[in-house]
């Protein structure tokens, strides 16, 4: 092993980590470091550290849920003046740079190679994955960065380096347990490496090694679940739920590490290629085929490195390729844990889980790879560099890994570039981009500017963010428990600074312990103060003991019912939006919605396809959305939903001026009292004193043409001056001011003159063109 030293390639290697720093707090310099809904459960407690409070959640809850470093870290932060949310920007951009460093300096002691370290370096700074896990109130980072410098130091210490490096390595695997529980992983990983057979080592040696490093790594971790035990009679304090979807786990899984192979650009280019090639879609349902793809793609690169060493050695010249027993020991404990943890929490793996194994896989990869450049190397041929007399000679296969590596580079640092600009200047996440074409937000805003805001934009988050201040986040609070208690606390906090908040249920966190939107409306501290596209805005009560309308009837008040369909579709012209409301209804998920609108004026539709769980909630057993029309005059909307890569589930097609009765007709119900007249393209029913056009299996091309309507009275002496001579009155319309299309039906109806009525015409037409159909019937009673 090549001895590490402080060169300019050291100080290369740090400016990179340096740089990878720097990329994250570029990501939070406008709205702050992102949150979701895990990151109440460590802002909370550091919180509650600095107020003086001991480890417990904002509800008074003792904190379990989750190993103390990072709230601790982010408290002592605090000390010194940052906010706890600010201070987790700074600690995860500062391990973040670390991680980079240590991969990189990994590689270097390894391999004897500063451009396979830089390279190892810069692919940690420029992925997608850690870099945008750095940018989250998470605990991860801290944790991927405290078990790289474990593994970094093991590795030294397995190749021959001093006792002092095992006990950094367990120090740094003891701060990595008590970051996250899944830390113990790394005593798994290093026991059996530690007590394998060493040159020069006896065997109580390397049981002594293996029990200093697990002793000393359980150390805080074991004094913490000593505390839980104690506190809530649990170890970890959390529940335990059995169950996991197989599929879905190796979908995300195979797809996150297809990414890290072939970067986000070449996974789209799979992807295209898939379904091209293969009829196999990627990024959709989860499916088998898709997984094999995606593991394909992951694992063909080990592939053609293990086949490329296997044809070296059998040509005599053996690549060099240890060091990969610290990281296969490790991605092999960690992977174990992942499989037998994640059945005992019934969660699918999202990505982040395994973001821990990209900077030990990446070593490893570089080793390999080193290996295999020395094993060519020896082989030639070689080129001198042109410009440096007395250069030493690289060889032509070294000069084309070092192409290969660029290119593999050159996009991740383009999608990084991108990724970086897009946080800065809109965000992508529930404090950024969410907030900030937020409709209940914007409302927010525009009635009281300087006032506070609490807010649940991811899961159960409770954001107090000033208006003021770009909505830069101050201090996450957690709903759990007593929903009443919980919001009466709240309202008396917001109080005490000062502040008469509202309190908003955005619907992209979802229902959460039990509770929802409707639960909040009911709640006698509060009353509606608006219903808005993607929430619903509370403020106190100004009587504590009244009960408000239900959300649905407000919702509905001055709307009119545009179709019926597996939702009933109102237009809310006031408000100019639609609402959606389906009775007993058993629940849409993430649903995807379809919303196309045609303006007035011709010209091309506006897509504003939806997803249920952004604009929609439940109230007792209804399920109701809300979507915003544009601010321009609209002829009319189709809108359904689909299922991506199946199937439509329904649809209608609408105009907005559509007659609401057209909207509402029960064909079964119309057959059965009403007198059929005739048909033609549609059925014309006459139903009291008026007629209903029906036609089944109709788009709007079919009600394009005008309708005429032409009415005989009984006695001439009935109809207007200008119309006697003629002998009938004149009706014609447009389909679009009397009727209504969905589920494939157009339907339409038309009132009748109030005197008696001797016969009917009607029928389309098209000017100049002629009639294309017609009815005609006489009416032998009174209407």
């Amino acid at each position: 092993m090549a001895r590490p030293r402080f060169d300019r390639w050291t100080a290369a290697l740090a400016g990179i980590g340096a740089l990878g720093a720097v990329l994250v707090l570029l990501r939070g310099a406008t709205y702050g470091v992102g949150l979701t809904g895990d990151a109440s459960f460590y802002v909370s407690p550091a919180r509650s550290l600095l107020e003086g409070g001991g480890f417990a959640l904002s509800t008074g809850h003792a904190y379990t849920g989750a190993a103390p470093l990072f709230p601790l870290a982010m408290a002592g932060v605090g000390l010194f003046g940052p906010a706890p949310i600010d201070a987790a920007g700074w600690l995860n951009a500062a391990a973040f740079g670390l991680t980079a460093f240590a991969t990189a300096a990994w590689v270097r002691s390894r391999t004897a190679s500063g451009l396979l370290a830089a390279w190892a370096g810069l692919a940690c700074v420029l992925s997608l994955s850690l870099a945008g896990l750095a940018s989250l109130a998470m605990s991860e980072p801290l944790f991927i960065c405290w078990t790289v410098l474990s593994l970094y130091a093991l590795d030294r210490r397995l190749a021959g380096g001093g006792r002092s490096l095992l006990l950094a390595a367990a120090g740094c695997a003891a701060l990595a347990c008590a970051t996250r529980y899944v830390g113990v992983t790394l005593i798994a990983a290093a026991a059996p490496l530690l007590l394998w057979p060493r040159r020069g080592e006896a065997l109580p040696a390397r049981a002594r090694d293996a029990a200093v490093f697990a002793a000393v790594a359980m150390l805080p971790l074991g004094a913490w679940m000593a505390r839980n035990a104690l506190a809530v009679g649990s170890l970890t304090g959390t529940p335990r739920r059995r169950g996991l979807e197989l599929l879905p786990s190796l979908d995300t899984a195979t797809g996150e590490l297809a990414r890290w192979t072939l970067g986000e650009a070449g996974f789209g280019r799979l992807g295209a290629f898939s379904e091209a090639a293969l009829g196999v879609a990627l990024g959709g349902p989860p499916s088998a085929a898709g997984a094999a793809v995606q593991a394909a793609a992951a694992l063909a690169p080990a592939a053609a490195a293990a086949a490329a060493a296997a044809l070296l050695r059998r040509r005599g010249c053996a690549p060099e390729l240890g060091g990969l027993a610290v990281p296969a020991a490790f991605a092999g404990a960690y992977a174990a844990a992942l499989a037998a943890l994640l059945p005992l929490s019934g969660a699918n793996p999202p990505p982040r889980y395994l973001a821990p194994l990209f900077p030990p896989l990446l070593a490893a990869a570089a080793i390999v790879l080193g290996g295999l450049l020395r094993c060519l190397a020896r082989r030639g041929p070689f080129v001198r560099w042109p410009l440096a007399r007395g250069a030493p000679a690289a060889s032509v296969p070294a000069l084309a890994l070092a192409a290969a590596l660029a290119l593999w580079l050159a996009p991740q640092a383009a999608a990084n570039h991108a990724a970086v600009r897009e946080r800065g200047a809109g965000g992508d996440d529930g404090l950024t981009r969410t907030w900030r074409g937020s409709a209940t937000l914007r409302w927010m805003n525009d009635q009281r500017p300087g006032g506070r805001i609490w807010n649940n934009a991811q899961q159960w988050v409770y954001i107090l963010a000033d208006a003021r201040a770009e909505h830069r986040p101050l201090q996450p609070r957690l709903l759990e428990g007593s929903l009443g208690e919980s919001v009466r606390r709240l309202l008396a906090e917001a109080r005490a600074d000062g502040a008469e908040p509202y309190v908003a249920w955005f619907h992209a966190g979802g229902p959460w312990a039990g509770y929802g939107v409707a639960d909040l409306a009911a709640l006698p501290e509060l009353e509606v103060a608006a219903i808005l596209e993607d929430g619903v805005v509370f403020r106190p009560a100004a009587d504590p003991g009244a009960r408000g309308a239900p959300l649905a009837d407000r919702l509905l008040g001055g709307a009119r019912l545009l179709a019926r369909s597996h939702f009933d579709v109102h237009l809310d012209e006031a408000r100019n939006r639609l609402v959606y409301v389906r009775e007993a209804c058993g629940g849409v998920g993430g649903t995807h919605f379809f919303l196309h609108v045609w303006p007035e004026d011709g010209g091309r539709p506006a897509n504003l396809d939806f997803r249920y769980d952004r604009h929609g909630f439940r109230e007792g057993m209804r399920c109701l959305a809300v979507r915003d029309l544009p601010d321009y005059a609209v002829a009319g909307v189709g809108t359904g939903q689909w299922i991506p890569g199946d199937r439509e589930l329904w649809s209608v097609r609408v105009p907005v001026r559509g007659s609401p009765a057209a909207a509402a007709i029960d064909l079964g119900a119309l057959r059965a009292r009403a007198e059929r007249l005739g048909a033609g393209a549609f059925e014309v029913y006459r139903d009291g004193a008026r007629l209903v056009y029906v036609r089944e299996g109709c788009d709007v091309a079919d009600v394009a043409a005008p309708f005429f309507l032409h009415v005989v009275p009984r006695d001439r002496e009935d109809l207007p001056g200008d119309r006697r001579e003629s002998g009938f009155s004149n009706l014609d319309f447009a389909f679009d001011e009397a009727g209504a299309i969905g589920d494939g039906r157009c339907a339409a109806v038309r009132e009748l003159p109030a005197y008696p009525i001797a016969a009917v015409r009607t029928g389309q037409w098209i000017r100049g063109g002629g009639e294309l159909w017609r009815v005609e019937a006489a009416l032998p009673g009174p209407p």
